[in-house]
């Protein structure tokens, strides 16, 4: 038994004990709260490389605190230690924790919603660019078992299947058998995207798909079964295999890396981070910034993800453009950038922004480019002429914003709804203007 008489020198021994507890102790700089998709790793990817680029930190470690949580944390050159908390519990929940300040930056696989933007007005406006960040370009990849004969499937049919109107795959050519669909759960960008641009308002979900909240899992099932279908994220495929998805007129497409980076594969998404443009962490800022540059998008890439890097192509023109689009791209090579713009008008998007600056760079440090074309394309409205001049006026917007970056452009020409890459659900991503060079 202890006597009050040990208290003495008990005190400076238990002090000793607990010491490396107190030194563990980490500063929260600031919190990453949202999708999934984004959270499980390619956000403590980007936090650990931008402590060890940006904040010199050593000791780095990436802990698993609770489900779907993780916390960065490392040393600071002044002994402090700090941590990076990241939620990976949905998109919407990015939002949410945003409006309860819960979180500094939100991770979202989908657009923020308009009704979120109003419920977040007290915190700035989350409708303008200055909000929103796109990190990382991913294409939602339908998914069967590697021993699928399935070909590929265009939107209509997909939203049949996931709705349980086609349920057997003898209907779609297969093998005959019940098909069992697979999708993420309900606080999912990657399911929001999913229901936005493949079930539309006319589907609902099968009640019997089985619900799940990570990727790998979804995709792993699929593997493992012959008869189900699924979606998941590009760095999810795994063991499965994806299949080419068409939209309305639009070619069947893969979501190949090109595919993904000018945003011509049916199911291709953005992966945003939002934070408040009146944001005052200055720590948050500085990652922002790097997760969008040159370091951060080489994560990206190491991610599996498809990163915001301009790069010069050589692609097949499609017979159904006009002669002229093709003779003059006869020799030329595409840059893999696509310029969109807003909703409405001919503002840039957010993306588009910060391509300019990107694609200014590539040009500055390119001397040998003899050449830079502009080609606007856009949605078919049935009204040629009406289709030809908002696609000329996107081509000469994109001339503009360029010229201020010291850009010579030599041929700026629009072609209106030719080589559509969206049906109707989807008519931003026909709303384009894409960038040829000659060398």
């Amino acid at each position: 038994m202890f006597t009050r008489t040990c208290f003495p020198v008990l005190r400076p021994m238990l002090l000793l004990l607990l010491l490396p507890l107190v030194a563990g102790a980490d500063e929260t700089l600031f919190r990453l709260q949202g999708s999934n998709t984004i959270g499980a790793t390619l956000a403590p990817a980007l936090v650990e490389r931008w402590f060890r680029d940006e904040l010199k930190a050593s000791e780095l470690r990436v802990e698993v605190t609770g489900r779907n949580e993780k916390r960065v944390s490392g040393r600071l050159p002044d002994g402090r230690r700090v941590g990076v908390p990241i939620a990976a519990h949905g998109s919407s929940t990015a939002f949410r924790g945003l409006l309860a300040g819960e979180a500094d930056i939100g991770m979202a696989s989908r657009p923020i919603k308009d009704r979120e933007i109003v419920r977040l007005a007290a915190l700035g406006d989350f409708g303008r660019p200055a909000a929103e960040w796109v990190i990382a370009l991913d294409g939602i990849a339908v998914i069967v078992h590697p021993d699928n004969p399935l070909a590929s499937l265009d939107l209509d049919t997909l939203a049949q299947v996931f709705s349980g109107r086609i349920r057997n795959w003898r209907e779609l050519g297969g093998r005959p058998g019940p098909i069992r669909v697979l999708a993420r759960d309900d606080k999912s960008g990657t399911w929001d995207t999913f229901r936005h641009l493949v079930l539309g308002k006319q589907h609902r979900l099968v009640a019997s798909a089985r619900r799940f909240e990570s990727n790998a899992r979804l995709s792993d099932a699929v593997a493992a079964d012959p008869r189900a279908i699924g979606f998941v994220g590009l760095p999810y495929v795994r063991r499965s295999r994806a299949l080419p998805v068409a939209a309305g007129r639009a070619s069947a497409r893969l979501p190949s890396r090109f595919n993904v980076e000018t945003e011509s594969y049916a199911l291709t998404r953005r992966l945003y981070l939002y934070a408040s443009p009146r944001l005052d962490n200055a720590e948050a800022r500085d990652f922002l910034e790097y997760a969008i540059g040159p370091a951060g998008q080489a994560v990206v890439a190491a991610s599996g993800f498809v990163a915001q890097v301009v790069r010069p192509l050589t692609v097949a023109v499609p017979a159904s453009c006009p002669s002229e689009f093709r003779r003059l791209v006869t020799g030329a090579r595409r840059l893999s950038v696509d310029f969109r713009f807003r909703r409405e008008g001919l503002g840039l998007d957010s993306r588009a922004l910060r391509d300019l600056d990107r694609v200014a760079r590539y040009l500055q440090r390119n001397h040998h480019v003899r050449k830079v074309m502009l080609f606007g394309f856009s949605e078919d409205s049935s009204l040629p002429m009406h289709n030809l001049a908002l696609s000329e006026d996107r081509a000469d917007a994109v001339e503009r914003a360029l010229r201020e970056r010291g850009v010579t452009v030599h041929h700026v020409r629009g072609f209106g709804a030719c080589n559509l890459v969206a049906d109707t659900r989807d008519l931003g991503r026909n709303r384009r203007v894409e960038v040829w060079i000659q060398p």
